[in-house]
């Protein structure tokens, strides 16, 4: 059972398809609410990894939904909502990698966030280099049936991959890659009845 608010879920979740809802859960939401800047509500991103009580290596698996291009700001005018990218996608598998197969992180805060600006840096360089086959091999994962483009980088403490669906983008990082790259997409409605 997740803590995590769902209320109002509007976009679906990616999940691999042979790891049980008993084994993972809802790590992070992130809805943007309406305010001085956005005109209205929205979710942008969904993301479920393997419970620490699962004993597996399920990896995270962070769904990124795409809105399309809209002003915002007073009377919509000035500020755009980009989409997210296969670039930004990237770089957070990259990170999402880093954090949660590196080190344990000494307690000082400056120290903290020293480690966790070096982490988005280094992200933002791998990102950078999608078009490097020797930095992102590829290869593809199946979402229902249906191929689609994966980008996979390896490193000796993980990995990290990234792809395009077309109405989202995904990252996905961990410890060990799935031996199969087949995922379900799970509809709002299915996500909160498995999740909350």
């Amino acid at each position: 059972m997740t803590l995590l608010p769902l209320d109002g879920l509007d976009i679906s979740m990616l999940v691999l398809t042979h790891a049980p809802f008993s084994e993972i859960e809802l790590v992070a939401v992130q809805h943007v609410m309406s305010g001085e800047n956005v005109d209205e509500d929205f979710w942008h991103s969904i993301t479920v990894a393997a419970k620490q009580t699962s004993g597996n290596s399920w990896p995270c698996v962070r769904t990124i939904a795409r809105r399309g291009v809209r002003p915002t700001g007073p009377r919509r005018v000035g500020a755009l909502t980009v989409n997210d990218s296969l670039f930004n996608a990237a770089a957070d598998a990259v990170e999402t990698c880093l954090r949660t197969t590196g080190a344990e992180v000494p307690p000082p805060d400056d120290v903290v966030l020293a480690w966790l600006s070096e982490t988005a840096a280094e992200a933002q360089a791998f990102a950078g280099r999608l078009d490097d086959q020797k930095v992102w091999s590829r290869t593809s994962l199946v979402v229902d049936g249906r191929s689609f483009a994966l980008w996979k980088h390896l490193s000796p403490t993980g990995f990290a991959a990234c792809a395009d669906l077309g109405f989202a983008v995904v990252s996905i990082a961990g410890v060990t890659e799935p031996d199969v790259w087949d995922f379900t997409l799970l509809t709002p409605d299915q996500v909160v009845a498995a999740f909350s």
